[in-house]
This record gives structure tokens, C-alpha cells and sequence, in this order.
């Protein structure tokens, strides 16, 4: 009998992204992370401003995990933004992705993290 646990993650480790500097398609974005039998899948929280991007992941296990995951963030105009992270979660821990866009005329609608983890 197979025990099936639902959980979040957050990676403690954030990088920021102005609006200028990078807008790459989403489709660009999975090469970065790292796939195999070993690694799940966790959906992030997101929390949207129009000048930034929170993705939190919550780790439910008693033991860390090893995360690497993409924060996205859509601005009001349709440019995509994105940010990579790579950071071990503590037991019972949470982290954070953050996407930044300081340009006045790329505020942002719409938010999303996807996140690989293993245990640690």
C-alpha cells in the first residue's frame, strides 16, 4: 500500500528580476530544473502587487528537501518575467521566490511558482 502526502515548499533563497533586464518565455523556463524519479512536483502560493511577485512553499516533512523551482509573474501589458532558485527547505520551513517590476508601465496581474524538490 502506496501513502500518498500532499504538501507545499518554499525555498528560502530569492532572486529579483527588474522588468528590463529579462523577459523570457515561460517554455525557456523548465530547462533549469532538474527532473528524475527521485524529485516531485510542488505547486507555490503566490501573492501578487503590482510590483512584485511572493511565491511561498511550505515544507510539511519533518526532514529538509532540496528545491529548485521558477517564480513567473504577467505583467498588465502580457511580458512574462521570471526568477530561478536552487535552496534546501528546513523541516517544518518556508521560503520564498520573488519576481520585481519597477518600470510604472509593467505592473503585474497574474502570479505562479512551479517547484522540482527531492529529500535531502
Amino acid at each position: 500500500m502506496k501513502k500518498v502526502i500532499l504538501f507545499t515548499i518554499v525555498a528560502l533563497f530569492s532572486v529579483a528580476v527588474q522588468a528590463n533586464e529579462v523577459a523570457t518565455p515561460v517554455e525557456s523556463a523548465d530547462k533549469y530544473m532538474t527532473h528524475g524519479k527521485n524529485f516531485f512536483t510542488i505547486q507555490g502560493q503566490a501573492f501578487v502587487t503590482p510590483t512584485r511577485v511572493d511565491v511561498r512553499v511550505f515544507n510539511r516533512f519533518n526532514r529538509p528537501v532540496f528545491c529548485q523551482g521558477m517564480a513567473y509573474g504577467q505583467t498588465f501589458q502580457g511580458m512574462m518575467l521570471n526568477s530561478w532558485f536552487s535552496s534546501v527547505i528546513p523541516a517544518f520551513g518556508y521560503g520564498y521566490a520573488y519576481v520585481y517590476s519597477y518600470n510604472p508601465g509593467q505592473r503585474f496581474v497574474r502570479g505562479w511558482g512551479s517547484f522540482n524538490c527531492r529529500f535531502y
